[in-house]
């Protein structure tokens, strides 16, 4: 969430949270799941209840630097530092101790043995040293997809991948049953796997001997270079297309939300029961999708042009969407004047963010109380929605790419069949917040506004005088000053 619309979310997210968590999931960082793994590797994972009564001497599993899950011993709980601990790794040097945030890296934090010695039990649990895998370095980057790699090393259910990442060769460490980063490769009729095997081990050096082969003939051994990151290209074109489905069918998941979020909202306007007060929930709600919508987008655009790829596609199937759901409405509502003057609005402004025209700001109510504990509820549910809810969604859509494609094509068929123009206008704002029943009604401060507020805050911490009384000193501290 960046810009002029952080203060807004912070405002207004705790009470329509449920009707925004998808939203936030941005283009390019729409998941961490890069330490979390499958559904059942994340039941192993620390709640946030189980990790803030963690005291000192207790043990976790923490999955270090190289991507290994060890057990680590609490040395120190920082109380003034909610969700902070800092471990030693048992069976390691202190030298290799690390502070560990919960609200950073909550996908890192295990119970005590339950993944570090953990037997796998997926279909990978006899895969072993010399077996070729499909590894995602990076799953965090939706633009990083499974390459080929070698397990190299076996601890357990962990395993070794060394795999070739831009050109330079790397590894880490992942168990068998994380199937987010790992699995069987895939079958490819152009591609053996045999072929790939070989030529992986020609264009990498032997972790165990040492002995780098370069072959009797050095020709043959650029060519099989050659041939391997041709075929690397290949497939990093193939899966390129795979995330263009995946990050397709969020857009339209999300555009969905919206539409069935409008259409409560003037389900409850056209009943004439609720109170003003729930009938300005309902409106709220809209705008907060309706902002949300608007960075999703913007963040889809900014990536298409950081990444040379063309959401165009995309931006005619939600469109398409739209016009379904106005069709629809208007069939059943047309002649209700009341209620297509709160419709037009939300779908005017959908379809001018979809189609690149600036568009302002939205206002929000002013009337909640956002304290440290909303803060606390309203991460967790953030980093709940993008360590399990979005990459299971994304999962099931990567496991069914091509029904989803299929129906994203159909999506767009209709769109340029139709002849579809957008003819936008200006956003107008009061007809987005008209059921809005409050008179505290505010925007968000800009990003530079944000930063200014964020100094002072930071130099009221600097200059602030030393509390000596309570100052999170924890109990070795204490000792050492008597």
């Amino acid at each position: 969430v960046q810009g002029d619309q952080l203060f807004f979310v912070k405002k207004k997210i705790f009470s329509l949270f449920s009707c925004s968590l998808y939203f936030f999931n941005t283009v390019q960082s729409c998941i961490d799941m890069g330490n979390s793994g499958s559904s059942d590797i994340s039941s192993c994972l620390l709640t946030e209840k189980e990790f803030l009564s963690l005291r000192k001497g207790d043990r976790i599993d923490h999955r270090d630097f190289i991507g290994m899950f060890a057990v680590a011993e609490i040395t120190k709980v920082y109380y003034n530092r909610q969700g902070k601990v800092r471990i030693h790794y048992v069976e390691f040097p202190a030298k290799y101790d690390v502070d560990v945030d919960y609200y950073q890296s909550r996908h890192d934090v295990a119970r005590a043995r339950a993944i570090s010695q953990r037997k796998s039990k997926g279909a990978l649990s006899g895969y072993g040293k010399g077996r070729p895998v499909h590894i995602k370095p990076s799953p965090s980057d939706v633009s990083c997809g499974w390459i080929d790699g070698v397990i190299t090393n076996r601890k357990g259910g962990q395993v070794q991948v060394k795999y070739l990442l831009q050109g330079r060769q790397q590894s880490k460490w992942v168990h068998l049953d994380n199937e987010y980063e790992l699995r069987a490769p895939v079958v490819n009729h152009n591609n053996n796997n045999n072929n790939n095997r070989r030529n992986y081990r020609a264009a990498n050096q032997s972790s165990d001997s040492g002995y780098h082969n370069h072959g009797t003939d050095g020709s043959y051994q650029y060519q099989q270079q050659q041939q391997y990151q041709m075929q690397q290209q290949a497939q990093a074109q193939m899966q390129r297309q795979d995330q263009m489905t995946v990050r397709t069918q969020l857009l339209l998941d999300d555009t969905e939300k919206l539409l069935q979020l409008t259409r409560t909202y003037l389900d409850a306007a056209n009943a004439r029961k609720c109170s003003q007060d729930q009938l300005s929930i309902y409106n709220q709600k809209v705008v907060t999708g309706l902002t949300c919508f608007k960075m999703k987008v913007s963040g889809m655009s900014k990536n298409a042009k950081k990444e040379g790829i063309d959401f165009s596609t995309a931006f005619k199937s939600s469109l398409a969407l739209i016009k379904i759901f106005e069709n629809d409405y208007r069939t059943e509502f047309g002649d209700n004047a009341y209620l297509m003057q709160r419709l037009e609005p939300c779908l005017n402004y959908m379809r001018s963010v979809l189609v690149q025209e600036n568009v302002p700001s939205l206002p929000y109510v002013d009337e909640y109380e956002f304290d440290a504990k909303v803060a606390s509820s309203v991460i967790s549910g953030i980093n709940h929605a993008q360590n399990h809810v979005i990459p299971d969604r994304m999962h099931h859509v990567n496991t069914n790419s091509k029904q989803y494609k299929a129906q994203q094509q159909k999506l767009q068929r209709q769109y340029e069949q139709d002849g579809q123009t957008e003819n936008v206008h200006t956003v107008n704002i009061n007809g987005l917040t008209q059921d809005y029943n409050s008179s505290k009604i505010a925007f968000g401060q800009s990003k530079q506004v944000q930063q200014q507020r964020a100094e002072q805050d930071l130099n009221a911490l600097r200059f602030q005088e030393p509390d000596l009384v309570n100052d999170g000193f924890d109990d070795d501290h204490d000792c050492q000053m008597k």
